[in-house]
């Protein structure tokens, strides 16, 4: 065998050589060209998936901004509806700019929809949330502040202390020693609340009680705020939405505001007899009288519905004709329409429909000052409302049931006279710390695409006691 292999032939070998190297050089070709395509197929593949997820990202941004003009456009929307009640009011019409608000709280866009609503007590409403339905914690006087769901007086005396002009703190309030020790960086400003957020630098206002389960402060029922406390924030997960103090307070409410004309509010303490004379259809004596009424000290309109303005003037008699005005009911409310009785020489009694036009038209305050808003009796929670009523929870069950009752609601306080048994009392509890008017309103607007489903949130805090309406505070989320 080893002389045969030494007998082949040397040009048989060198072919045999020859054959061997182009065999390799194929192979080698082969494995070159797998690792192009190889190479290729990744940068190839690299290219579709940048180009997908580029595309994706172009994607989400255009939904994004369809979302987001959506619920710009629910905004704008409801701006003009406030604008619209603000130049042409309709009087005797509580409910007017409500019904409006929740008729255009939805509506479907050429590629998107908003929906505009908010949680009140386990319930989903329609529409704004009304900022007068809660009580506006700038009220230095601060009565009512002990009366809230689950307030404690070290926490009311600390608000009242952040607001109120003298630095000296209240039995348990904290001063601005106390921030200063603990390193705060910050101590109360003396002044009145801008926002709900400077809330809860105060001592003692933690997040979770102020904002409950609604974490975000969006007035709605998020899915992670209902799961039972699955995930962040913890929750009972009940289908209702417990907002803490957020729910029941406000620093955003106004004063004064509109009236039933369109025409800007009268200053009684600054103004002239011939202007009432014509705005609300008195005597000069009754303009007079109201002028004078004014200049008292805690002067408060609901006086009207209990004193006859005889006895404003201080009039002969005038004790008579209170007393005589009581037996005909709270205010003295006689059945020709007026309020107490006329002594010889005395002033003609108030007559109901002059009673509406001064509550609509007049405030004892000046209205240029902001003063902070009053608890709409109309769109207050009936919780809330017995629960700021402590001993009249038979009067508060009255007053939702006059509401509930009237498609226009409570369209003046003078409607509390068909309450029966009213005390004076009674009136004068509401008349300083309730009203049926609403100047601000927070718009929670969500928009959607259509596309992917992707959603954002706009919150706007809206005044019309000015005009132009304002945007006074924005966030988007």
């Amino acid at each position: 065998m080893m002389q045969r292999s030494r007998c082949i032939p040397l040009a048989t070998r060198m072919a045999r050589l020859r054959h061997t190297r182009r065999s390799n050089r194929r192979g080698s070709v082969i494995v070159i060209v797998i690792w192009a395509l190889a190479i290729a197929s990744l940068i190839v593949g690299t290219l579709q998936i940048f180009s997908y997820r580029q595309s994706m990202l172009g994607r989400e941004v255009q939904d994004r901004i369809q979302a987001r003009w959506a619920a710009r456009a629910g905004i704008e929307q409801s701006i003009s509806v406030m604008a619209y009640h603000t130049q042409w009011p309709m009087p005797g019409d509580a409910m007017a700019m409500i019904r409006d608000l929740e008729y255009v709280a939805y509506d479907e866009l050429l590629n998107a929809e908003y929906d505009i609503r908010h949680h009140v007590d386990g319930r989903n409403l329609l529409g704004p949330m009304d900022e007068h339905a809660k009580y506006n914690v700038n009220h230095v006087d601060g009565e009512l502040l002990m009366l809230l769901p689950n307030m404690t007086p070290d926490v009311a005396h600390s608000m009242l202390d952040w607001i109120d002009e003298g630095e000296e703190p209240r039995m348990f309030g904290a001063g601005p020693e106390w921030y200063r020790a603990r390193g705060l960086g910050y101590e109360p400003r003396h002044v009145p609340f801008r926002s709900l957020a400077e809330i809860e630098l105060v001592a003692g206002v933690w997040p979770r009680y102020f904002r409950g389960e609604d974490w975000n402060l969006n007035y709605r029922l998020d899915p992670n705020e209902n799961d039972g406390g699955y995930t962040w924030p913890d929750d009972d997960g009940n289908d209702i939405l417990d907002q803490g103090w957020s729910g029941v307070m406000t620093v955003y409410s106004r004063r004064h505001g509109v009236t039933d004309s369109g025409w800007p509010r009268i200053p009684l303490r600054d103004t002239e007899p011939e202007v009432l004379v014509e705005r609300l259809d008195v005597t000069e004596e009754q303009a007079q009288v109201l002028m004078q009424f004014a200049m008292t000290d805690n002067a408060n309109l609901a006086r009207l519905l209990i004193v006859p303005l005889n006895e404003l003037a201080g009039g002969g008699g005038g004790q008579g004709d209170r007393q005589q005005g009581r037996r005909r009911g709270v205010g003295g409310r006689s059945q020709q329409g007026g309020v107490g009785g006329r002594s010889q020489g005395g002033v003609e009694p108030l007559t109901l429909d002059q009673l509406r036009r001064i509550f609509a038209e007049t405030s004892i305050e000046d209205p240029e000052q902001n003063a902070p808003g009053k608890i709409n009796l109309n769109t207050v929670s009936p919780r809330l409302l017995r629960e700021l009523m402590p001993g009249r929870e038979r009067l508060a069950d009255e007053i939702i049931a006059l509401r509930a009752n009237r498609r226009e609601g409570i369209s003046s306080l003078v409607d509390l006279l068909d309450i029966p048994g009213i005390t004076e009392e009674d009136l004068q509890f509401i008349g300083r710390y309730m009203d049926v008017y609403t100047n601000v309103m927070t718009i929670p607007s969500r928009g959607r695409s259509d596309g992917t489903g992707l959603e954002v949130e706009i919150i706007a805090v809206v005044d019309r006691s000015t005009v132009p309406i304002r945007i006074i505070e924005y966030r988007e989320q």
